[in-house]
C-alpha cells in the first residue's frame, strides 16, 4: 500500500471519527439545540435591536456532504490546449496573460465570461466554474469551482479574471487559476442549519458587533483538513458584514453541520483575497 493510499484513508477515517463524535455531543455543546426556531426569531430581533441591519434570513435547512478534493498537476497537463496566451504556474496556481487582451464592452463582464469560459482553449475545466459575485469587484471577476449544488469558497478552486479600466476601455488582460481535483462526497448528504440559525449563533458567540450590517450570506464549502494535497471541505455558512466606522467586509465563518464557529485563519482563507 502507497503512502498516498495511507493518507487519503487517514483523512477519510478521521472524517468518520469526527460525524460520530458531533453525533454523540452536538446537543451538548452546540448552542443551537438550546434553541427552537422561536428562540432563533427572538434573535433576530435582539440584533436589530442592537442596531444590526440585515434582511429577513430564511428558516430553510440545507443539505450538504464531507467532500475531499486533491491539488495534483492536472491543468499543469492541459495548459497545452490554451490559446492566446502566455502561461506559468506558481506552484499549483496557473497565471496566465493575454497576448492580445480582450475587450469587455459591457458593464457586466460576467456576461462575456460566462460565454468565453465554456471553452477548453480559453480556459481549463472552465465549466466547472461558477460566477461568484460576492466576491467579484469591478477589477477582478472571481469564479468559484462548483462541487454538489454549491460552490467552494477557497483559493484552492477559483479563476480570479483581471480588468483594466482605461477611461471607460475596459479589457480582460490575465488571470490565475487553481482546481481542485476528484472532489468526491465521503458520505451521504445531511442535513445543515439554516441562515437564521448561523446569524443567531453567531450573534450569540459575539461575533458580530452592534452598529453593523449584515452584507451578504452563502451556504458554500470551506477547507477543514488537510493531509499533504489532500483536503477535505465542509458546508459552511459564510457571513461579510460591515460596521458602521468601516468600509472595508469582515468575513466569518460557521460550521453548517454543527453550528461551531470556524476560527478566524480559516473564515480568512475561506474567502482569501476577496
Amino acid at each position: 500500500m502507497n503512502f498516498k493510499r495511507i493518507q487519503i484513508i487517514f483523512l477519510i477515517t478521521f472524517v468518520i471519527i469526527d460525524i460520530m463524535l458531533f453525533s454523540i455531543m452536538n446537543q451538548n455543546i452546540n448552542p443551537q439545540s438550546q434553541t427552537d426556531g422561536s428562540g432563533d426569531s427572538n434573535i433576530i430581533k435582539e440584533m436589530r435591536n442592537d442596531q444590526i441591519t440585515l434582511k429577513t434570513p430564511t428558516k430553510n435547512h440545507g443539505t450538504g456532504y464531507y467532500l475531499s478534493g486533491a491539488r495534483d498537476n492536472l491543468i499543469r497537463q492541459s495548459v497545452g490546449q490554451l490559446e492566446n496566451q502566455t502561461t506559468h504556474f506558481s506552484g499549483y496556481t496557473l497565471q496566465s496573460t493575454f497576448k492580445r487582451p480582450i475587450a469587455m464592452y459591457s458593464s457586466h463582464p460576467e456576461e462575456k465570461l460566462n460565454q468565453l469560459i465554456q471553452s477548453d482553449s480559453f480556459v481549463i475545466n472552465g465549466d466547472q466554474y461558477q460566477y461568484n459575485s460576492q466576491l467579484s469587484t469591478s477589477s477582478t471577476i472571481v469564479y468559484s469551482q462548483k462541487a454538489y449544488g454549491s460552490q467552494v469558497y477557497s483559493s484552492y478552486g477559483e479563476i480570479r479574471f483581471s480588468i483594466s479600466d482605461n477611461n471607460g476601455d475596459k479589457r480582460l488582460e490575465s488571470y490565475t487559476q487553481t482546481y481542485l481535483n476528484n472532489l468526491t462526497s465521503l458520505r451521504e448528504k445531511a442535513q445543515t442549519i439554516s441562515e437564521e440559525q448561523a446569524l443567531s449563533a453567531l450573534y450569540q458567540y459575539n461575533e458580530i458587533p452592534n452598529n453593523s450590517k449584515i452584507e451578504w450570506t452563502s451556504l458554500s464549502y470551506t477547507k477543514y483538513i488537510s493531509v499533504k494535497r489532500n483536503y477535505i471541505f465542509i458546508p459552511t455558512w459564510v457571513v461579510a458584514y460591515k460596521t458602521s466606522n468601516s468600509s472595508s467586509v469582515q468575513i466569518k465563518c460557521i460550521n453548517a453541520f454543527s453550528g461551531s464557529i470556524i476560527d478566524d485563519e480559516n473564515s480568512k482563507s475561506a474567502v482569501e483575497n476577496m
